[in-house]
């Protein structure tokens, strides 16, 4: 039997209390619990329904796996992150900062998918008429995309149910511009982000249909809505990069049906994003050779080798406190290894303004490119060539050791395939003198 229980929910966060009280205790907002009925038996809730369609419970042999259970979005890189593919009545959260490409990705996906499946595309922030003027500079025309654009999710679940049966994909751009009825909060709040996930994916998995959700980012740098987004859905990407720069790393930060270790690399160019399928290659065709401050390094973005090219300028300071400004790394990090070139080796940078930068517009979080932010210092401040066929990556201690990293092999291999003879590691210098040596600084 079902049993209904009286309950309040905030309208501003969405948090749940079995009490009414003047003021919510998660977001402190006083005067935003409302009165909700609650049915606690499932089988009569009827927003949850039957999603499996078995009457019994059956063991894990017997479960049968359809070995089709993947769709290809038709770029290699984002199937990689993805890991393999969309799998079918999954839920996939495209987040990403304002103008990097989160929508140009998804249509040009799907008009990849369409010439297989049709494609349902929901636009509930732009009109049917910029949508065609974005698919017009893709040079995307296909019949088999479905623009609909609306934000009630009552009337999306309609349109859903309806057409089930002939689409094999559900785009959603964006979560946070939907409205539900089930919920009094305004658009964009936690409340109706959560109720309009939760609702669309629940229906998308009873129709075996896999669902992409967009996403903000807001100035934190977190996805706008609950935390607890992240936990319904199945697969959480971001889409990163700069915006004046053209490249764009699409990182997966949860998986559950593949690794999140993979990172893909793709290209802004007129038609929209182009994968780049050996980055370390388009990385390193720019590079100008000879100049002092500049060498190259083999990092990890995921489980993914990727060789970049880490500048260094060094310049005498006329202020009494020196600039330090960097792109690419942490700045307490650059910190740090200034503080061990001066005490270890002694490179004192106390009078000079220092600023280092990791080409390509990619952001580095690894330890990995330590050694190389050193010995670029190093040749910058020496003004000193270090040459052109050397490459350098380790983790630099505070007693100025330098330390093993994860994947050597791996990055010595993608090092000498794109061209590089001599790398510089804790295997060759096991300290940053012998580094310093080594490099001819």
């Amino acid at each position: 039997m079902s049993k209904v229980r009286i309950i309040y929910i905030c309208s501003k966060c969405g948090a749940r209390s079995a009490k009414w009280q003047g003021k919510c205790f998660e977001c402190g907002e006083f005067g935003t619990l409302d009165e909700k009925e609650e049915v606690t038996a499932l089988s009569k809730n009827p927003r949850l329904g039957r999603m499996v369609g078995k009457d019994k419970a059956v063991s894990l042999a017997q479960i049968e796996l359809d070995e089709v259970n993947r769709i290809s979005t038709g770029f290699v890189e984002f199937d990689r992150v993805l890991g393999g593919g969309v799998v079918k009545s999954s839920t996939v959260l495209l987040a990403g900062g304002p103008g990097l490409g989160k929508s140009t990705l998804l249509l040009q996906a799907a008009a990849k998918i369409s010439s297989i499946l049709p494609v349902l595309y929901i636009a509930a922030e732009e009109v049917s008429g910029q949508i065609k003027l974005r698919s017009r500079r893709l040079a995307i025309e296909e019949d088999n995309v479905l623009v609909f654009c609306e934000i009630d999710v009552g009337v999306i679940s309609s349109l859903i149910q309806d057409i089930a049966p002939q689409i094999g994909l559900v785009v959603i751009d964006s979560i946070q511009a939907l409205s539900s009825a089930n919920s009094n909060s305004y658009p964009g709040s936690v409340a109706q982000v959560r109720e309009a996930a939760s609702v669309l994916s629940l229906l998308c998995k009873r129709y075996s249909l896999p669902l992409i959700l967009v996403g903000h980012i807001i100035k934190s740098g977190a996805i706008a809505g609950p935390k607890t987004l992240e936990h319904l859905v199945d697969v959480v990407l971001y889409l990163e990069g700069e915006q004046l720069s053209d490249i764009r790393l699409l990182r997966g930060m949860k998986n559950r049906f593949g690794s999140v270790l993979e990172v893909g690399v793709f290209k802004m160019g007129e038609k929209g994003l182009e994968e780049i399928l050996d980055p370390s290659v388009r990385f390193m065709a720019e590079r100008k050779l000879m100049v002092p401050g500049a060498v190259a390094s083999v990092v990890l973005e995921g489980a993914r080798p990727l060789v970049l090219e880490v500048q260094s300028l060094v310049s005498p300071s006329g202020f009494e406190k020196p600039l330090r400004n960097v792109v690419g790394i942490k700045y307490n990090r650059l910190l740090m290894l200034l503080a061990v070139l001066r005490r270890r080796v002694g490179l004192n940078f106390s009078r000079y303004n220092v600023f280092v930068n990791i080409s390509g517009g990619v952001k580095v979080f690894e330890p990995g490119v330590d050694l190389a932010v050193c010995l670029a210092l190093a040749s910058s401040l020496k003004d000193k060539v270090v040459d052109a066929k050397i490459a350098a990556f380790g983790e630099v201690g505070l007693l100025g050791e330098v330390k093993n990293v994860t994947r050597q092999t791996q990055r010595i291999e993608v090092a000498s395939r794109v061209g590089f003879s001599k790398i510089i590691c804790a295997r060759e210098a096991s300290n940053l003198g012998k580094a310093l040596c080594l490099a001819g600084i």
